[in-house]
């Protein structure tokens, strides 16, 4: 889930092509701070207890969105419109980051939206 440095700080990255964003149609997705060990393990606790009642209950999957390689800020537009549902884990210092933000602002726009 790591920024290439150009990425972070330039106000404008583009949509990494190899981002494989249409893998996350369908799944309960959870989005937590990459650079935090213990929120990583927090959303890895969550999706084991959930896994399998998600997977009983019709939906495709869970995915940690820090499992995927070379996300860019730009590719969180469409998270909140692919998944069937977003966890978004904070913990201390999450808000400080670009992509928790970012991600948490998309999610707001697509339900005002109705998306």
């Amino acid at each position: 889930l790591a920024l290439k440095k150009s990425q972070a700080h330039s106000g404008h990255t583009k949509i990494n092509p190899a981002f494989p964003v249409h893998s996350l149609t369908g799944n309960v997705v959870i989005a937590a701070d990459h650079t935090d060990d213990e929120a990583c393990a927090g959303a890895g606790i969550v999706m084991l207890k959930i896994y399998e009642k998600v997977v009983e209950s019709g939906i495709t999957g869970v995915k940690l969105l820090h499992e995927l390689p070379d996300l860019g800020i730009t590719d969180l537009e469409e998270v909140p419109q692919r998944a069937q549902s977003l966890i978004i884990v904070l913990s201390e210092g999450s808000l400080k980051l670009d992509i928790q933000l970012y991600l948490i602002m998309e999610t707001m726009k697509a339900i005002d939206t109705g998306i």
